[in-house]
């Protein structure tokens, strides 16, 4: 293992995340990415199924090439040969992942990639946006100008909330707009438009329905008192976002991000409790 190394020569740089929904939409709109973890003992008689370590005996990190994905875990291809684990392959927990490696230039032929074909990935994208850059105000004159730029390689991200708008040019575009709107927004971002093919047809998408008036069943959560007693001292502008049954508790510098925040770790729907701290006094 002292000698086994990921070295690929074509791939000349690349941007490094730890979410697994922008792995997976890399791995699913540009293909094959890197993954890095650490070995534990059990890992080397694995043979099937979704691994999650169960020994404390860690032999090292690793670094293998991931080729599709599901709903929890990464796909991937190891490097010691089809007699070890599903073929040579093995399907790893999202919770074992330390890091994910998005390559930024696939050109060089240095590389041989394997192919989507090959794999067993999902074909549904992981976040489907529920805005448009022409139809914000404050981003329309970002979304004017990036529409206007001569380069014919391009790419935009935006922030899941649509609170932020980066882009990218030239080689490694869409690596280069996602890492400069996490970078800027301090959020997880997504590629939403590449080369200008928006451009030239951009219609707002519609406006989502408006969601039913909550009826919430409590004052605020008390399982929760020290996350609002958190939320209550900060400054600036703030939003505070629950699921009805008040099991879930979320707070951000906007309500839209609050919002989805709470409905992303809870799996339900929620609704904005407070903004600005007005409650909380």
């Amino acid at each position: 293992m002292q000698q086994d190394k990921f070295t690929p020569s074509g791939i000349s740089q690349s941007f490094w995340t730890k979410d697994f929904n922008t792995a997976t939409y890399n791995l699913y709109t540009y293909g094959p990415i890197g993954i890095v973890y650490q070995l534990y003992k059990d890992f080397m008689s694995y043979s099937s199924g979704i691994y999650r370590r169960t020994s404390n005996e860690r032999v090292g990190g690793h670094v293998t090439v991931a080729i599709g994905y599901g709903p929890e875990y990464i796909l991937s291809a190891n490097s010691w040969g089809k007699d070890w684990g599903d073929n040579g392959n093995f399907k790893l927990h999202q919770g074992e992942v330390d890091q994910y490696a998005i390559p930024s230039d696939f050109e060089s032929s240095g590389y041989m990639l394997p192919t989507m074909s090959e794999t067993t990935a999902t074909t549904t994208q992981p976040f489907n946006f529920q805005c448009h850059p022409a139809d914000a105000g404050w981003s329309k004159p970002h979304w004017d100008n990036y529409c206007g730029l001569s380069q014919s390689r391009k790419a935009l991200a935006l922030t899941a909330d649509c609170g932020s708008i980066w882009w990218g040019l030239g080689k490694g575009s869409e690596a280069t707009a996602i890492k400069s709107c996490e970078e800027g927004s301090g959020q997880i971002c997504y590629v939403f438009e590449t080369n200008g093919n928006k451009c030239s047809s951009a219609t707002p998408a519609p406006t989502p329905a408006a969601k039913t008036t909550f009826n919430w069943q409590c004052t605020y959560p008390a399982w929760a008192k020290t996350y609002w007693d958190d939320y209550c001292k900060q400054s600036g502008g703030k939003a505070a976002a629950m699921t009805t049954d008040c099991s879930s508790f979320y707070y951000a510098p906007s309500g839209d991000s609050a919002i989805n925040n709470c409905e992303s770790g809870s799996g339900q729907n929620c609704e904005v409790f407070d903004t600005n701290g007005e409650k909380c006094y």
